[in-house]
């Protein structure tokens, strides 16, 4: 990897906006250039989306009048402006008028001129009705707003190939038939998680050693959890790849939540493992500072399937706009193939959060499904595999309230909990949206008095452990907030205690059992083993090729025919 010349760059991660309790961080310059100094620097490093965007936000601070005057000081040849020009007149609407100068042919070249997937996006010829239908499901997924019938909506259909019918899979793919089956285990392969205790020292001594905190742990009531903390830790990583030279740094914010403070602390603790973990670091022998070596190669997959490497296909992966087979940058993982563990290259963008090589963007902002940390590597992939099932049942199932139900307990500490939820006026509906090869997945709703829903997912071999962090996770206030509205009457109660568990309470065997589940549905999942060498606790991010890794309804997302499919199995059995 050649490394580049030039001043380094040092950028500062801030948040941006909340939405949906959701935090969205943008990269900003420590020593904020000029319009035109920042230009300067856009067209020697087209790539670099930390200044594309940021100068793409100053631009959509300009009135329509001096965005327009910019446009006309810029030569016609400056395609990397005009692209940004353009995008700014596509992603805010004030300045949409100075999109009619530009033609249509122009659009579609400027579109492989940024790194920023906002123009491909705007090209796809049906772009603007999957607009539509996400803005339907967007209200019913996070108001409940009913879903009307497709022929209601004056709306073409956004995919082929679906018609509502219920394709179950195979008995024999079912988790059921999987357990049946039996599977081979090794001799002192079942090992417990180790006391919670064992886990918060190792975590709290091996973060403190790096100095990462930034103040002491707080307690938060912004969850539905009983037992909630957060706690803030400081990054910096660089990055020298390409033409690009920048650091990046800043201060992020870590959640624990759990039914007793250890949990919580234990679980705070690891998600701030898991997170100083997947910022990477990058220089000319590949990632740095991991346990295993991670080198990274950069070119089309015609050229390195060439040379012999097996890559995974990013359209897999169910992007916004198509892959097109450009030069990227690719780092090895591990794929689970019916052969066994076979190597597999994939792009080192899926792999890191606010990943900014000098390359093109596969997607407008990937979020953290599919990373976790663990007491060990079976623990840490087991964990991921979860949040991806979690994250793809959320994204093609719309809200509906025939799968939806309530919960009640007879265990002591569950039942005091949901008698204080009652007591405060705060009532709580789960839905099931577990996949149809039968791992447990839930969600759970509050509604704001306003109609917005709080909710949050939950999925594991164990249904009672997924309907608790579905229920913990959910970002309604407790026990300080107001009360919420009520949730529908007519819903059926389950009982906690009742609920299927087909965990063997070994994390071992457990993401056997899972890995077998998925591979019996033609799901193959790809580990790549992050684990900072200074820490030394395992972290893992995880892909599973086929399944949906976001459940963003804005206006670059694609509908998933499962999800449409999903609709349309609704209203026909209505």
């Amino acid at each position: 990897m050649r490394t580049p010349a030039g001043k380094r760059i040092d950028y500062r991660l801030e948040l941006k906006e909340t939405a949906e309790s959701t935090g969205y961080f943008t990269a900003v310059p420590h020593d904020q250039p000029s319009l035109d100094a920042g230009l300067d620097y856009l067209r020697q490093h087209p790539n670099d989306s930390f200044m594309h965007a940021h100068l793409l936000e100053c631009i959509g601070q300009l009135s329509p009048a001096a965005a327009a005057n910019l446009l006309d000081a810029v030569d016609r040849t400056d395609g990397t402006v005009r692209a940004l020009l353009l995008e700014a007149a596509t992603v805010y609407g004030h300045l949409e008028t100075i999109r009619k100068r530009f033609k249509r042919r122009e659009m579609k070249a400027l579109s492989r001129l940024t790194p920023l997937v906002f123009l491909r996006s705007e090209a796809l010829a049906d772009q603007s009705l999957h607009r539509s239908w996400a803005q339907l499901f967007h209200a019913n997924m996070t108001r409940h707003r009913p879903l009307p019938p497709p022929a209601a909506t004056g709306l073409s259909f956004p995919v082929d190939g679906v018609d509502g019918s219920d394709h179950a899979p195979p008995a024999e793919s079912h988790l059921k038939a999987v357990i049946e089956r039996g599977l081979s285990v090794a001799d002192g392969f079942d090992k417990p998680r180790p006391p919670l205790a064992d886990t918060i020292s190792r975590a709290q001594a091996r973060l403190s050693a790096l100095a990462v905190f930034k103040g002491e742990e707080m307690r938060h009531q912004s969850s539905m959890s009983p037992c909630a903390l957060l706690r803030k830790w400081r990054f910096r990583h660089r990055v020298k790849c390409g033409e690009l030279n920048y650091s990046l740094s800043g201060i992020q914010t870590s959640y624990g939540r759990g039914l007793s403070l250890e949990s919580a602390r234990a679980s705070c603790l690891m998600e701030v493992v898991e997170r100083s973990s997947s910022f990477a670091s990058v220089d000319e022998t590949g990632v740095a500072g991991t346990r295993r070596p991670h080198p990274i190669v950069h070119g089309t997959p015609a050229a390195l399937a060439a040379g012999g490497y097996s890559l995974l296909d990013p359209n897999r992966l169910g992007l916004e706009v198509p892959y097109l087979d450009e030069p990227l940058y690719w780092m090895e993982g591990e794929r689970l193939t019916a052969r066994g563990i076979e190597p597999v290259w994939v792009p080192v963008q899926c792999v890191f959060l606010f990943c900014n090589l000098d390359e093109r963007s596969l997607f407008s902002g990937l979020g953290s499904t599919g990373l976790a940390s663990g007491n060990t590597m079976a623990e840490a992939r087991l964990s991921a595999l979860y949040e991806i099932l979690e994250r793809d049942s959320e994204a093609v199932n719309p809200y509906h309230p025939s799968r939806c139900f309530r919960i009640y307990s007879e265990e002591p500490r569950m039942k005091a909990l949901f008698a204080d939820y009652r007591a405060r006026g705060i009532h709580v509906q789960f839905q099931d949206i577990s996949p149809a090869f039968g791992i447990p997945c839930c969600t759970c709703f509050v509604t704001h008095r306003d109609g917005t829903v709080a909710k949050g997912g939950g999925a594991n071999l164990d249904g009672k452990r997924a309907v608790l962090s579905a229920l913990t996770e959910t970002p309604f206030p407790y026990p300080g907030g107001p009360p919420s509205a009520p949730a529908p009457a007519d819903l059926p109660w389950l009982e906690f205690e009742a609920l299927p568990d087909f965990s063997s309470g070994m994390p071992e065997r457990d993401l056997m059992l899972v890995e077998e589940t998925l591979a019996a549905n033609g799901y193959g999942p790809i580990y790549v083993d992050i684990t900072r060498k200074d820490l030394g606790i395992p972290v893992v991010k995880a892909l599973v090729p086929g399944f949906e890794m976001m459940a963003d309804f804005d206006p670059y997302c694609r509908i998933s025919p499962r999800l449409f499919n999903n609709f349309l199995k609704i209203h026909s059995k209505s």
